[in-house]
Protein backbone atom coordinates (compact mmCIF):
# COMPACT_ATOMS: atom_id res chain seq x y z
CA UNK A 1 0.00 0.00 0.00
CA UNK A 2 1.01 3.57 -0.66
CA UNK A 3 1.91 5.79 2.25
CA UNK A 4 1.25 9.49 2.75
CA UNK A 5 0.53 11.98 1.22
CA UNK A 6 -2.35 9.96 -0.25
CA UNK A 7 -5.50 9.92 1.92
CA UNK A 8 -7.56 7.02 3.19
CA UNK A 9 -11.13 7.07 1.89
CA UNK A 10 -13.98 5.71 4.05
CA UNK A 11 -17.18 4.91 2.15
CA UNK A 12 -20.47 4.41 3.99
CA UNK A 13 -23.96 3.66 2.75
CA UNK A 14 -26.97 5.45 4.19
CA UNK A 15 -28.79 2.09 4.10
CA UNK A 16 -26.41 1.00 6.85
CA UNK A 17 -27.64 3.71 9.20
CA UNK A 18 -29.56 3.03 12.36
CA UNK A 19 -32.41 5.13 13.69
CA UNK A 20 -29.92 7.51 15.29
CA UNK A 21 -28.02 8.06 12.06
CA UNK A 22 -24.90 6.14 12.94
CA UNK A 23 -23.41 3.25 11.06
CA UNK A 24 -24.24 -0.24 12.28
CA UNK A 25 -20.55 -1.08 12.15
CA UNK A 26 -19.60 2.21 13.77
CA UNK A 27 -17.96 5.17 12.18
CA UNK A 28 -14.28 5.86 12.12
CA UNK A 29 -13.54 7.91 15.24
CA UNK A 30 -10.73 10.38 14.54
CA UNK A 31 -9.34 10.65 18.13
CA UNK A 32 -9.27 6.85 18.37
CA UNK A 33 -7.58 6.48 14.98
CA UNK A 34 -5.04 9.15 15.95
CA UNK A 35 -4.11 7.07 18.99
CA UNK A 36 -3.38 4.18 16.59
CA UNK A 37 -0.96 6.39 14.67
CA UNK A 38 -3.34 7.26 11.81
CA UNK A 39 -2.83 10.71 10.28
CA UNK A 40 -6.42 11.92 10.75
CA UNK A 41 -5.83 14.91 8.50
CA UNK A 42 -5.46 12.39 5.64
CA UNK A 43 -8.94 10.82 6.05
CA UNK A 44 -11.86 11.43 3.68
CA UNK A 45 -15.43 10.31 4.39
CA UNK A 46 -18.07 9.77 1.71
CA UNK A 47 -21.67 8.78 2.38
CA UNK A 48 -23.45 7.01 -0.49
CA UNK A 49 -27.11 6.09 -1.09
CA UNK A 50 -26.62 2.34 -1.55
CA UNK A 51 -24.07 -0.46 -1.94
CA UNK A 52 -23.94 0.01 -5.72
CA UNK A 53 -22.85 3.64 -5.23
CA UNK A 54 -20.29 2.61 -2.59
CA UNK A 55 -18.76 0.06 -4.98
CA UNK A 56 -18.75 2.58 -7.84
CA UNK A 57 -17.06 5.25 -5.69
CA UNK A 58 -14.56 2.70 -4.37
CA UNK A 59 -13.64 1.58 -7.89
CA UNK A 60 -13.26 5.18 -9.08
CA UNK A 61 -11.05 6.04 -6.11
CA UNK A 62 -8.91 2.96 -6.65
CA UNK A 63 -8.55 3.51 -10.42
CA UNK A 64 -7.59 7.16 -9.89
CA UNK A 65 -4.72 6.15 -7.56
CA UNK A 66 -5.69 9.14 -5.42
CA UNK A 67 -6.14 7.13 -2.20
CA UNK A 68 -3.66 4.91 -0.39
CA UNK A 69 -6.48 2.85 1.15
CA UNK A 70 -10.20 2.54 0.48
CA UNK A 71 -12.44 1.26 3.28
CA UNK A 72 -15.95 0.38 2.04
CA UNK A 73 -18.79 -0.52 4.40
CA UNK A 74 -21.22 -2.78 2.55
CA UNK A 75 -24.39 -4.72 3.19
CA UNK A 76 -23.75 -7.24 0.42
CA UNK A 77 -21.14 -7.89 -2.23
CA UNK A 78 -21.94 -8.12 -5.93
CA UNK A 79 -19.50 -10.65 -7.45
CA UNK A 80 -18.99 -8.70 -10.70
CA UNK A 81 -18.43 -5.40 -8.90
CA UNK A 82 -16.03 -6.94 -6.39
CA UNK A 83 -14.06 -8.60 -9.19
CA UNK A 84 -13.74 -5.24 -10.95
CA UNK A 85 -12.65 -3.65 -7.68
CA UNK A 86 -10.09 -6.39 -7.06
CA UNK A 87 -8.59 -5.99 -10.54
CA UNK A 88 -8.43 -2.21 -10.12
CA UNK A 89 -6.71 -2.62 -6.74
CA UNK A 90 -4.14 -5.03 -8.18
CA UNK A 91 -3.37 -2.60 -11.01
CA UNK A 92 -3.12 0.54 -8.85
CA UNK A 93 -1.59 -0.97 -5.71
CA UNK A 94 -4.33 0.55 -3.56
CA UNK A 95 -5.39 -1.42 -0.48
CA UNK A 96 -9.15 -2.09 -0.33
CA UNK A 97 -10.98 -3.23 2.81
CA UNK A 98 -14.64 -4.25 2.56
CA UNK A 99 -16.41 -4.21 5.93
CA UNK A 100 -19.58 -6.23 6.41
CA UNK A 101 -21.63 -6.28 9.59
CA UNK A 102 -22.14 -9.47 11.55
CA UNK A 103 -19.84 -11.64 9.47
CA UNK A 104 -22.29 -11.88 6.59
CA UNK A 105 -21.62 -14.94 4.49
CA UNK A 106 -23.03 -16.51 1.39
CA UNK A 107 -22.18 -13.86 -1.17
CA UNK A 108 -19.25 -14.41 -3.46
CA UNK A 109 -16.09 -12.40 -3.19
CA UNK A 110 -12.85 -12.17 -5.11
CA UNK A 111 -10.98 -10.97 -2.04
CA UNK A 112 -7.55 -12.45 -1.42
CA UNK A 113 -8.50 -13.11 2.18
CA UNK A 114 -11.52 -12.99 4.45
CA UNK A 115 -11.18 -12.22 8.15
CA UNK A 116 -13.47 -12.06 11.16
CA UNK A 117 -12.46 -9.62 13.90
CA UNK A 118 -14.06 -9.82 17.32
CA UNK A 119 -13.40 -8.01 20.57
CA UNK A 120 -11.10 -9.76 23.02
CA UNK A 121 -10.57 -9.06 26.74
CA UNK A 122 -7.79 -6.56 27.17
CA UNK A 123 -4.82 -7.23 29.39
CA UNK A 124 -4.22 -3.68 30.63
CA UNK A 125 -6.02 -0.34 30.73
CA UNK A 126 -3.92 1.12 27.90
CA UNK A 127 -4.45 -1.76 25.47
CA UNK A 128 -7.10 -2.78 22.97
CA UNK A 129 -7.42 -6.43 21.91
CA UNK A 130 -9.11 -8.31 19.09
CA UNK A 131 -9.28 -11.90 17.94
CA UNK A 132 -8.54 -12.20 14.22
CA UNK A 133 -9.75 -15.38 12.50
CA UNK A 134 -8.52 -16.09 8.97
CA UNK A 135 -11.60 -17.55 7.29
CA UNK A 136 -10.31 -17.69 3.73
CA UNK A 137 -6.90 -17.13 2.18
CA UNK A 138 -6.09 -17.49 -1.48
CA UNK A 139 -2.85 -19.46 -1.68
CA UNK A 140 -2.64 -19.89 2.09
CA UNK A 141 -4.12 -21.79 5.00
CA UNK A 142 -7.44 -20.70 6.47
CA UNK A 143 -8.60 -21.63 9.95
CA UNK A 144 -5.85 -19.88 11.86
CA UNK A 145 -6.48 -17.33 14.61
CA UNK A 146 -4.44 -14.61 16.29
CA UNK A 147 -4.86 -12.26 19.20
CA UNK A 148 -4.04 -8.70 18.21
CA UNK A 149 -3.07 -6.37 21.03
CA UNK A 150 -2.58 -2.65 20.48
CA UNK A 151 -0.76 -0.53 23.01
CA UNK A 152 1.18 2.70 22.80
CA UNK A 153 4.28 0.88 21.54
CA UNK A 154 2.38 -0.56 18.58
CA UNK A 155 0.56 -3.67 17.44
CA UNK A 156 1.50 -7.12 18.67
CA UNK A 157 0.09 -10.32 17.15
CA UNK A 158 0.14 -13.70 18.89
CA UNK A 159 -1.17 -17.03 17.66
CA UNK A 160 -4.13 -18.45 19.53
CA UNK A 161 -3.24 -21.24 21.98
CA UNK A 162 -4.04 -24.73 20.71
CA UNK A 163 -6.94 -26.68 22.20
CA UNK A 164 -4.52 -29.05 23.94
CA UNK A 165 -2.66 -26.30 25.75
CA UNK A 166 -5.10 -25.57 28.61
CA UNK A 167 -2.54 -23.67 30.70
CA UNK A 168 -1.78 -21.26 27.85
CA UNK A 169 -5.50 -20.78 27.26
CA UNK A 170 -6.05 -19.98 30.92
CA UNK A 171 -3.28 -17.39 30.84
CA UNK A 172 -4.60 -15.75 27.66
CA UNK A 173 -2.14 -13.28 26.19
CA UNK A 174 0.36 -13.92 28.98
CA UNK A 175 1.19 -17.31 27.44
Amino acid sequence: PRSTPYPTLFLYTTLFRSYWGTSLLGQAYAPGLWRFGVAVDRLLFLYCNNDRDVLWAAEEAVRSSAASTVVAELDSLDSIATRRLQLAAETSGTTVLALRAGGLTGSGSFADSRWRLTAWPRQAADTVCWRADLLRCRGGTAGQAWILQWHLAGLQAMEMPTAGNARAQAQGLQA
